[in-house]
């Protein structure tokens, strides 16, 4: 049986809409996805190898992508596979890079840093603006009965 090849088109298109690339019985296509599948997924290659250099050489129906560079799951400075469910996993040159998580005290800390630095100024800004406005229209140094409120025209 010989080997699966075409260089101006699919090698072999599928009943229900999906193509594959090859040449010289390897995956293969260097302007596009060498296999295109009819529910929207799509994967990279060149030569055989899982390979694409400006996005992800895979990309499922679901929305998962993995990033692949001559053969291994490689991605610079971001996660090689993103999953669907939002899972990712952090790749170079093929080799797993684990990610430090940080602890529960650690975030803790940090949300509460930031969310102190988002909802204090408004309030310190709203406190000041009524201590101005009790000052400008309010005098309450006449009466021993509690604040008796006195515009100041």
């Amino acid at each position: 049986m010989g080997q699966l090849h075409r260089e101006d088109g699919p090698a072999v298109e599928w009943g229900d809409g999906g193509q594959e690339w090859y040449l010289n019985g390897a995956r293969h296509r260097e302007d596009g996805p060498a296999v295109d599948n009819a529910d929207g997924s799509y994967s990279w290659y060149l030569n055989g190898d899982k390979h694409r250099i400006d996005g992800p050489a895979v990309e499922a129906a679901s929305g998962a992508k993995q990033w692949w560079y001559e053969g291994q799951l490689h991605r610079d400075g971001e996660p090689a596979i993103e999953g669907a469910d939002g899972t990712r996993e952090w790749y170079h040159y093929g080799k797993n890079i684990p990610m430090k998580k940080p602890t529960p005290q650690v975030f803790n800390k940090n949300k509460i840093t930031e969310m102190r630095s988002i909802y204090d100024r408004p309030i310190v800004v709203v406190e000041n603006r009524i201590l101005a406005m009790r000052k400008k229209y309010i005098d309450d140094s006449d009466t021993s009965q509690g604040t008796k409120m006195k515009p100041k025209f």
